[in-house]
């Protein structure tokens, strides 16, 4: 919706002065280009995900978002993108182990290069400051990213059943499975990334054949960015993979 539909609302609903609604729909504005440019720029980029994390929040609970679930699924699956890109901006290798395994460390430009071990002693009470920072760095990513596209996959497993026959749900739902669990999750991932953008343009493309002044025109044009936002996060998970809980990365050590 516009700002002038977003205004109106929130004076409605809440009851709340002009200038308080004026004022929050400027700070999320604020937020959001505050926390993308940063993000875009890969500085700062835990900031940049709690900012746009906020605006999320708090856009869900002022305009009610909390009391539709397929409008708390994608915010859900959002949020999931958000926690990868925090995890991934942390300066810890998305498979990095301190637990004498070896693992691939990312090089200066992200690409997962050469093959170093890392080693952690048996105790980590035993292990030097610096070695336990590292070590519960790593496991910190790790959990993040675990986490993030568990909440991510979400949205997509819904939009399987809803807009696909038996075999398209499957499809979806074992994708989704995949990812969650971290088995040969690139490529599932790359699938739903696919599987989701069709969907995308194909439930919600049309928004801009729509008059302005559709009844329909907002929630469309609100669902496909929103759907977009989801897309970046399945992206990003493609790019640098599910990390170290994961299943893919439990194979990579066995073979070590």
């Amino acid at each position: 919706a516009d700002w002038t539909s977003q205004h109106s609302y929130l004076r409605a609903a809440h009851n709340v002065s002009s200038l308080a609604a004026s004022s929050f729909l400027a700070l999320n504005v604020v937020a959001m280009l505050l926390g993308s440019a940063l993000a875009l720029a890969r500085v700062r980029v835990g900031v940049a995900a709690m900012l746009l994390a906020g605006v999320l929040v708090t856009q869900a609970a002022a305009f009610a978002q909390f009391r539709d679930i397929p409008q708390m699924l994608r915010a859900a699956a959002i949020a999931g993108g958000l926690l990868i890109l925090a995890a991934d901006g942390d300066g810890v290798a998305p498979h990095s182990s301190c637990n004498g395994t070896p693992a691939a460390e990312a090089d200066g430009d992200g690409r997962h290069g050469r093959v170093v071990l890392s080693r952690l002693p048996p105790l980590l009470a035993d292990a030097g400051g610096s070695d336990r920072q590292q070590w519960r760095r790593a496991a910190t990513a790790a959990g993040v990213r675990l986490f993030g596209r568990v909440l991510l996959v979400g949205m997509v497993g819904r939009v399987a059943l809803s807009v696909g026959g038996t075999a398209v749900a499957a499809a979806g739902l074992s994708g989704c499975a995949a990812v969650a669990i971290g088995f040969r999750a690139r490529v599932a991932g790359a699938a739903l990334l696919a599987g989701l953008a069709v969907a995308n343009f194909a439930l919600h493309g049309g928004w801009w054949f729509l008059e302005r002044d559709h009844p329909n025109f907002d929630y469309v044009r609100y669902d496909f960015f929103q759907t977009l936002s989801v897309l970046g996060g399945l992206l990003l998970f493609v790019a640098r993979g599910p990390g170290r809980f994961s299943l893919d990365e439990s194979f990579k050590k066995k073979q070590f």
